[in-house]
């Protein structure tokens, strides 16, 4: 296997030494290590191989399968953008102009707290849907990482 450079269209990424971090991979044999302006993946094999091939995100990026994938990732996460912003900024708008939360649902806790409350357990919930979807988000980038990267 090719030892690989990743490269953001800027060449002087190329002539970066490597600094930073290195992690395993999910991929069998394989290393990545983070450079000041690129990222470097090595099969372990490879390593020591002179032998290196630049890869421009921006031909990613023009990808079907990439436009694909984002526009996959705005419909999924806009539903939920929108009913986390109109809920945040109802509570200011109904505690400010309005008298609706102003009355007690429990004991000497009104409403006003239920509802404030209640924004910490939407977070969570939306941050635990996001979770277990970013899951196959991944697996589709690491699918179009093999197909146009590790050819």
């Amino acid at each position: 296997m090719k030892a690989v450079t990743l490269v953001r269209g800027d060449k002087r990424s190329k002539r970066a030494e490597v600094k930073g971090i290195t992690c395993e991979s999910k991929t069998e044999n394989s290393v990545f290590s983070k450079k000041n302006k690129g990222v470097e993946m090595m099969d372990n094999n490879a390593q020591n191989s002179q032998e290196v091939q630049a890869v421009d995100f921006e031909k990613i990026i023009e990808t079907p399968e990439f436009k694909a994938l984002t526009s996959r990732k705005t419909k999924f996460m806009t539903p939920y953008i929108i009913v986390f912003l109109v809920a945040f900024f109802m509570l200011p708008i109904l505690t400010g102009y309005t008298k609706v939360l102003n009355s007690n649902a429990i004991g000497l806790i009104n409403w006003t707290w239920i509802y404030a409350f209640s924004m910490f357990v939407l977070t969570w919930v939306f941050s635990t849907i996001y979770t277990k979807k970013a899951s196959s988000f991944d697996k589709e980038a690491e699918e179009i990482i093999e197909k146009h990267i590790l050819k």
